[in-house]
C-alpha cells in the first residue's frame, strides 16, 4: 500500500472566476475512487489552495468534461475526464504538472502526444477510469463474473449518439435477441446482468482510433471476459487473443456462443486486479509518474 496523500480541489473555476459544479463532480468522484473499498488507508484533503482550472474548450457538448490537478505522493499530475480539446487547449511548457492522464484517449490525434513530450517533456498517458454504475460496487468485489451457463451471450445495448457505426452490430444482435439482450439496464441490474447473466462483455468501438470506453475497465473490475472489436491503448499489456478476443466482423458475435470465456476471464480478472482497482490504479499512476522517458506501453 502506498503512503499516499491524495489532494482534490472540491471545484472547477474557470478563467473568469466561475464556479463550475460538473469539474467538482468529477473530482468528487475521482476521489471517492479510492476511498469506497480503502477509506481507512487513504487521506482525502480539499485544500482551498490548490488551483483547478478548466478551460471551456475541455468541455463535451453535453458540459460533462473538464480536468483537474491531482497530488500523489508530492507529484503532481493532471487528470482528464474525456479527451475534447485537451491536447490543443493545455499549455504544457508552463504547466507545473509533468504528467497527465487522459480517461478516454479517443478523438485525440494520437500522432500529437510524442511531439509534446519531446517539447516540453510532459508525458500523457491513457488510463482506465471507472467512475460510474456504482463504483463503490464494483471495486468492493460484491460483483465478479461466474463460470457456467449463460442465459445471453452478451448485453449489446449501447450508445448510438455520435456513433452510427455502431448500427450494423446492434441490429445483428436484434435479429438473435435470444441470445443478446438490447435494452438498457440501470444501476444494479446492469451489474447482476454482467457478471450471472452474459458469457461475454462485448465492448463496441467509440470514436477515433482506439475507442477507449469506460465499460472495459468496469467489466474487468468485475472480471467478465472481452469481446472488442477494436484495439484501445492502455499503459499495461493489454493484447488481442491474450487479454480479450478481437471481433474482426460482425458475424464474430454469433461465435461468441461457442468459444471458452475462461481464459479471457481470468486475464480480465488479472488486468482489473493489477492496473484498475483503486490498489492497481494508484500503483499504475505512480509508475507513469516515475517513468524518466516517454512510453506508452510500461508493460512489466
Amino acid at each position: 500500500m502506498h503512503n499516499l496523500e491524495l489532494s482534490i480541489s472540491p471545484n472547477g473555476i474557470s478563467d473568469s472566476g466561475e464556479i463550475r459544479e460538473t469539474a467538482g463532480w468529477h473530482s468528487n468522484l475521482f476521489a471517492k475512487y479510492f476511498t469506497a473499498y480503502h477509506g481507512d488507508k487513504i487521506e482525502i484533503s480539499f485544500p482551498k489552495d490548490l488551483k483547478h482550472r478548466v478551460c471551456r474548450k475541455d468541455y463535451g457538448r453535453s458540459g460533462r468534461y473538464g480536468h483537474f490537478e491531482v497530488r500523489l505522493n508530492g507529484n503532481l499530475c493532471t487528470v482528464c475526464i474525456g479527451d475534447n480539446g485537451y491536447i490543443e487547449s493545455s499549455n504544457y511548457e508552463k504547466s507545473k504538472s509533468k504528467v497527465s492522464f487522459i480517461s478516454q484517449l479517443n478523438r485525440i490525434d494520437l500522432r500529437k502526444i510524442k511531439p509534446i513530450y519531446e517539447r516540453t517533456g510532459h508525458r500523457i498517458y491513457p488510463i482506465p477510469l471507472p467512475l460510474y454504475w456504482h463504483t463503490d460496487l464494483i471495486s468492493s468485489g460484491e460483483y465478479m463474473y461466474e463460470s457456467g451457463e449463460k442465459e445471453y451471450i452478451s448485453n449489446m445495448s449501447f450508445s448510438l449518439r455520435g456513433r452510427s457505426f455502431r448500427i450494423p452490430w446492434i441490429n445483428l444482435a436484434m435479429k438473435n435477441q435470444k441470445d443478446f439482450l438490447t435494452k438498457n439496464l440501470q444501476s444494479k441490474d446492469f451489474l447482476d446482468f454482467s457478471v450471472n447473466k452474459q458469457k461475454w462483455g462485448v465492448n463496441l468501438k467509440g470514436h477515433g482510433k482506439g475507442g477507449k470506453c469506460y465499460r472495459e475497465s468496469e467489466y474487468m473490475c468485475m472480471g467478465v471476459p472481452l469481446a472488442l472489436n477494436y484495439k484501445p491503448i492502455y499503459p499495461f499489456p493489454f493484447e488481442p487473443g491474450v487479454h480479450y478476443f478481437r471481433l474482426r466482423r460482425r458475424k464474430d458475435i454469433l461465435k461468441l456462443k461457442d468459444i471458452d470465456p475462461e481464459p479471457f476471464a481470468k486475464a480480465s480478472k488479472e488486468l482489473g486486479e493489477r492496473y484498475i482497482k483503486q490498489e492497481g490504479y494508484l500503483d499504475l499512476m505512480m509508475r507513469c509518474i516515475k517513468q524518466k522517458e516517454y512510453s506508452p506501453i510500461l508493460g512489466d
